[in-house]
């Protein structure tokens, strides 16, 4: 049974807990009048475009969700965490300025941003927390050398994704951190140790990947139901140390080994109608040069 849509939660606006005497409101926002920090977004008349009082360095979580009108924000330059969900379900949210010094996107910080078709991630990001991107509409991803954390499903169900380029300090790609991106195509895995559980699963218009010598662990459905992958290739270096089994079809060269799966050799077969006894004979050739 197909489990219920998930709802936006509820947007919170200017309630009685908060003494009037200390705080003050700036299009549309609430800041606390000693710190100038974000107490709440708020009411209907916060416009679409809004940019945070400088002097802002912290948008409290309790109140952190803003309103779903917004097309662009400029964010405080004294930001250094974007709260967990604080633009989650901002299907409006065109355009977002992130401050330089920047450390950390919360869990689902951006999530089901529908509008939002490109970002610039400062150079001093050092966090991406779990799903905090998801099913936005980026097509296009570089994450900066700074970072050394992407969260499970960080950019799950991107689905206009089409290029990504990881930094040079992100050692581990969690689970599907890319899962669903139905367009992604080229992919830059720099540095990576580890490419974790379905991390690529569903990427249906990937063709090809090149598996860096720094990797050491490739889990479990990482390429899963990739349809157009035609070619994961390394070192042969790096195939030995790795030792993959989880992948079928093995073609040795020169400088690099080259792998398909036995899946998709049968698909193309069965999509080129070919006769039933030359599918048995591509199986035995794959039966024969994975035995070498």
């Amino acid at each position: 049974m197909k489990a219920p849509a998930k709802k936006a939660p509820s947007r919170k606006s200017v309630s009685s807990d908060i003494e009037l005497d200390i705080f003050f409101k700036k299009d549309g926002l609430y800041y606390d009048s000693e710190k100038c920090n974000i107490l709440m977004y708020v009411d209907k008349d916060c416009p679409e475009n809004v940019v945070m009082d400088d002097r802002c360095s912290e948008i409290k979580e309790r109140y952190s969700m803003f309103p779903t009108q917004v097309k662009s924000v400029i964010v405080s330059k004294n930001i250094e965490n974007i709260q967990t969900n604080t633009f989650n379900f901002c299907r409006n949210l065109e355009n977002i300025v992130l401050p330089e010094n920047l450390k950390v996107i919360g869990k689902e910080a951006f999530g089901r941003c529908g509008s939002l078709t490109e970002i610039n991630l400062p150079e001093n990001l050092e966090i991406i927390r779990t799903e905090a991107f998801r099913n936005t509409a980026l097509k296009e991803l570089t994450l900066p050398d700074s970072l050394i954390e992407l969260g499970s499903g960080a950019f799950y169900c991107c689905d206009e994704l089409k290029t990504v380029k990881i930094g040079k300090s992100l050692d581990t790609i969690n689970s599907r951190a890319f899962s669903s991106c139905y367009k992604l195509t080229s992919v830059d895995l720099a540095n990576v140790n580890t490419i974790g559980e379905g991390a690529f699963m569903y990427c249906k218009s990937l063709e090809e990947i090149y598996i860096p010598d720094s990797v050491e662990s490739v889990f479990w459905n990482a390429f899963y139901d990739c349809h157009k992958l035609k070619e994961i290739a390394m070192s042969k270096a790096e195939y030995d140390k790795l030792s993959i089994t989880s992948y079928d079809f093995i073609v040795k060269n020169k400088s690099f080994i080259k792998i398909i799966s036995l899946e998709n050799i049968i698909d193309k077969a069965l999509d080129e109608g070919k006769p039933l006894k030359e599918i048995n004979d591509l199986i035995k050739k794959y039966n024969a040069e994975y035995e070498k």
